[in-house]
């Protein structure tokens, strides 16, 4: 069984948040030790920190979603529309 680990994703830099407006909030994930340490060494080669690396996978991720995915969600809600408006 693999080890979990707590991981708190949040910006460093509350100033500059504070400055710029923004509202920001910490999320706590469990991870295992390998996923950790693969986090860790992708964030060093990038010359960023973890939180930093995280924060902009979430950001792109919410941003830019992948098409494929986007595709088959279509596709699910128009083959089930009129099952959804049935149930809804």
């Amino acid at each position: 069984m693999q080890s979990m680990r707590k991981v708190a994703v949040f910006k460093n830099n509350r100033k500059i948040v504070k400055q710029l407006g923004i509202n920001m909030v910490a999320i706590t994930i469990n991870i295992s030790e390998h996923q950790l340490q693969k986090l860790q060494e992708l964030a060093q080669k990038l010359g960023i920190s973890t939180e930093e690396l995280l924060s902009a996978s979430v950001e792109d991720l919410l941003n830019h979603p992948k098409s494929d995915f986007t595709e088959a969600a279509n596709y699910v809600m128009q083959k089930n529309a009129e099952l959804y408006r049935r149930l809804g």
